[in-house]
């Protein structure tokens, strides 16, 4: 559907730095309560999961994937191991490949037609500062918390 609020997207450096206690706070706060996973009589009578929010857990992995791999000595491809669980704070690699392209896909399916102004000395976009029609997040919070079905909070990477 489209999108019914006007906004501006802001650099908000919070969600771009090392994993920190504050920016795990900040990941966590965009999440509500139930982590986006849903029961309701009609449109998901079996649990199901707003896809919102799995894209946001895919995005976060990758944040903290990429904080580890410049923490992390420089590896040969064939050395890089593909368990089937992380160990520790390191992010799974088949992981983070299954949020390389769910990500691709997801940006495709929405295909966001917002206009983006080209900055007319450097001859780019950063998408900052400029009105975008969006959907409204809190709206769609309130509709994951009133259906959800726990109480689990957070994010997860």
């Amino acid at each position: 559907p489209p999108g019914d609020i006007v906004k501006q997207f802001h650099h908000n450096l919070t969600f771009t730095q090392k994993p920190s206690p504050e920016s795990e706070a900040a990941w966590s706060s965009i999440i509500p309560v139930g982590r986006g996973f849903i029961t309701h009589p009609q449109l998901a009578p079996f649990i199901s999961n707003i896809a919102l929010y799995h894209q946001l857990h895919c995005l976060h992995a990758v944040v903290v994937a990429y904080y580890d791999a410049l923490a992390s000595p420089p590896m040969e491809m064939a050395d890089v191991p593909d368990f089937d669980s992380p160990t520790g704070t390191r992010t799974a690699p088949f992981h983070v490949r299954h949020c390389f392209d769910y990500l691709r896909q997801t940006i495709m399916c929405h295909a966001d037609t917002n206009l983006e102004v080209l900055d007319p000395v450097n001859h780019t976009t950063n998408g900052w500062n400029q009105d975008k029609v969006c959907r409204n997040y809190e709206m769609v919070n309130a509709f994951a918390e009133r259906w959800a079905n726990s109480t689990d909070t957070g994010i997860v990477t």
